[in-house]
This record gives structure tokens, sequence and C-alpha cells, in this order.
């Protein structure tokens, strides 16, 4: 038994952990776990293989549905919710024993860098709208979300007994950093992050975001790998303490169409060793960084299919929200897809792209971001010159795919991005995204009856 595995048995038995559960993440970024009694751990097989059916959650075909999970020793921590509970993050093997899935591509495109001497790390910004009930959600995105209200109360809410209380007097995309005495989710971001940090990760800071109950809580840099688990792990415990406060968490990239979107943005770094490998002498961006830049606007229309996975996706990536939809990169600017932060300088140089958003699976996401990022310092693509100005007024530069089916098409053809996420994987992904396209399409609207009904 290895001294990771030996570390958690420890660890279960003197806590006294009864139940293990054990995670993965499914194609369309949903989250699945098992429980285990602990004894499977301490005496038992667990650590070798869980069996578990691969077709029902849309991994295999039905006739080749036996796959099992093999737990990750390095990502356990303590359930909140459950007394004696313990989280593990787990791989998925086929049948044959070939490790394949999410986490599974993740890991590969990790240790194509580590050949290189390199290790990736990232900080992922977690943006989300908490709302008191559905009916409040459904509210803020019909017509009467629109900004046509005093002081933040929306005027059609009032009448008809919706109104926002005196303690959240703010303004759709106007609320970013609100004070907290206006505040009402408050003690909502501070017990998250107090469970957060529980959990094993460090907290740089949370605030209000620009929405009228979006929130958002900024960690600082982890190992890809981890870095992905924590996204897995914010979303559960956001919505395991919204169940018990009474409240709803959503991670919707664009819960409604009056209010900034949710986004997902990766500040990345690469480090060789202790230093900075995207750093020169003069603690500027240095040709590796600006490789990976180049690789990043090549394949970014490819990117899409993970960054941005879901119809709702693309109805964010509009402008005059702080979304891009131009393909560019630029200093402190944030209308381009790759930000550079005015701060990154010597050993805090990252880049920052930003069209990622919440209903990405972490893992791909994370993997196609990379595998971009790596084909740009392999071939040493060159970035082109830095955008100015307000992107959003630009038309001449290169566009981010406008809906699902373009992002999907373009991976198609994207021989790099197909290489590291896998041709079979993509090709269930995008069966199943079709699909969900088809069903949408068969949908009408009621915006559809507003506009068409009497023509």
């Amino acid at each position: 038994m290895s001294i990771e595995k030996k570390e958690v048995n420890d660890f279960i038995e003197k806590q006294e952990i009864r139940w293990v559960v054990v995670n993965f993440i499914d194609l369309n970024g949903e989250h699945r776990n098992i429980s285990l009694p602990s004894s499977s751990f301490l005496t038992g097989t667990a650590w070798d293989s869980i069996d578990f059916d691969g077709s029902s959650v849309g991994f295999a075909a039905v006739e080749k549905s036996d796959m099992s999970l093999i737990p990750d020793p390095n990502s356990y921590w303590t359930d909140p919710f459950s007394d004696n509970t313990l989280n593990l993050h787990a791989s998925i093997c086929n049948s044959e024993g070939e490790k394949i899935g999410p986490r599974s591509v993740l890991m590969k495109i990790i240790k194509e860098y580590e050949a290189l001497g390199l290790t990736p790390h990232i900080s992922p910004e977690m943006e989300f709208y908490v709302f008191e009930n559905i009916k409040q959600a459904i509210m803020e995105n019909d017509f009467m979300g629109a900004d046509m209200d005093l002081g933040g109360k929306n005027v059609m809410h009032s009448l008809l007994g919706f109104n926002d209380s005196s303690k959240y007097p703010v303004r759709a995309k106007q609320a970013y950093l609100t004070a907290n005495v206006h505040e009402s989710l408050r003690d909502f971001r501070d017990k998250l992050s107090d469970l957060l940090i529980s959990a094993g990760y460090q907290i740089r800071y949370h605030h209000h975001e620009g929405g009228r109950r979006q929130l958002e809580i900024e960690t600082g840099y982890f190992p890809a790998m981890k870095a992905a688990d924590y996204i897995v792990n914010f979303k559960y415990l956001a919505k395991g303490l919204g169940k018990e406060w009474g409240l709803l968490p959503t991670f919707m990239p664009k819960p409604s169409a009056y209010d900034a979107g949710n986004g997902m943005h990766f500040h990345i770094m690469l480090k060789n060793g202790e230093k900075n490998a995207f750093s020169n002498d003069a603690g500027e961006l240095n040709e590796t960084a600006k490789h990976f830049i180049a690789g990043l606007m090549e394949h970014a229309p490819a990117l899409c299919s993970f960054t941005n996975p879901t119809i709702n996706s693309y109805r964010r990536l509009m402008p005059g929200f702080e979304a891009p939809v131009v393909i560019a990169w630029s200093r402190g600017n944030r209308t381009a897809l790759i930000r550079v932060p005015g701060s990154a300088k010597g050993e805090k140089c990252n880049i920052e792209i930003r069209n990622p958003d919440t209903s990405a699976n972490p893992y791909l996401a994370a993997a196609a971001i990379l595998a971009a990022g790596l084909d740009g310092i392999k071939r040493k693509l060159e970035a082109p010159p830095e955008a100015v100005g307000n992107l959003y007024e630009c038309n001449e530069s290169p566009m981010l795919p406008t809906i699902l089916d373009e992002a999907l098409e373009a991976t198609s053809e994207d021989e790099i991005i197909l290489d590291a996420i896998g041709r079979d994987l993509f090709e269930i992904i995008k069966a199943r995204k079709k699909k969900e396209i088809c069903q949408y399409r068969k949908q009408i609207p009621i915006f559809d009856f507003n506009r068409y009904y009497d023509v």
C-alpha cells in the first residue's frame, strides 16, 4: 500500500470515519458519487477499484457498461454535512482496465508538462448566484428583471409583492463590491469561505459580484488537478450550504437576461520547480508565456466545447457584461479573451482566460486550455500584437463562437484539442450535445410568443 493510501486509512481510523464517498464528474459536468463503508478501504479492495454502471451516466453503451472507479488518495477531505464521512475523487476505468474520462484526460496533459519540467497551476474564480426560491429566480429573468427601478426596487416586483427588502437595494450589473450593510448574502459567503478553508483551501477574498444576487470567492493557485477538484468541491459545498439555509445557489452561466453572467475565469501560471516559468529576468511575461497565449488564441474556438459547454453559455458571451467575445490578448483589459493582470509581475506572472463559465466540466476545461497552451509552447507560436481599447467595438478581430453548434464544429476540426481530449470521448460528448441542441430547437420560448404571436 502506498504512503498516500496509508495516510488516508490512518485518518479514517483516527477520525472514526464510517462512510467514504467516492466522487466523479460525468461528461455533462454533473457530480456523481457512491458511498462505501470505511472498512472497504481499511480491509477491502476499494483502493483497487469500485464497480459501477457506465452506461447509466453516459460513459459507455449498455453492452460495454462495466466500468470502475479508482480513488485518488491525494484528494480526501471530510464532509461538513454528514457526520463521520470522508470524500475522495476518482478516475474512471473501462472494462479493459484503460483509464478514461475527464480526470484521466487532465492527468495525461499534466504529465506532458512534467516531461518538460513544468507544473501548471490554476486559480479559478468562482461566480454564482444565490436565490431565495425558484419564483424569485424566474421573476429576475422575465421582463420585470429589467433595470426600471428606483433604489434597487423593481416597480413591477413591488406591485406583485415580490419587491426586494431594504437590506438589498442594489441594481442589476451594479452590485460589484456592495457594502456588507446592504447585502443579505454576506453571512452565506462568510460561511461558505469557512467551509472551503476547513476543506484545506486558501481563500484570497470573497465579495458581492456585479449581479444583484451574485457572489464570488477567489482562491490561491493550486496544481491543475487540485484546482479542478476544488471547483467540484466548491459547488458541492455551496449547494450543501444552500440546502441547510433554505437558499438556492446556481452556477448556470446566464440565469438572467438582464444581469451579469457566471464566469469561471482561469488564472494560469507555469512553475519550473519554485520558479515562475512565465517570468523573465525583468519580472515581465517571457517568451514561454507569450507562446502559451498564442496557443490559447489559435485554439480558442475549439476550447469552447469544454469551457462553454451549454446552450446557455453563449447567452453570457455577449458584449456589455465583461464577458469576452473577441479572440485577443491585452493587459488589464476585461473585454479581451486573455487578460494579463496589472499585478502580473515577477513570481506573480500569470495570464487569465476569461471565457470559461461555471457549467464547465473542470477537468475537461482545464485539459483543453492546457493542451492549447502547450501546443503554443512546443511550436513556439507567436502571439499577435496586444489589442487595445474596448474590444466590444472591434469588428476586425476573430470572434469566439456565438452558439454551441459553432464550438462543436470548431473542435471537430482541431487535431490538437481532439488528441488531447480523445476522439472517442469527444464524439460521445458531441452526440449528446447535438441531441440537446435538437431538443432546444423544438421548444417555443416566451420571446417567440411576445414577438410573433400577432404577426
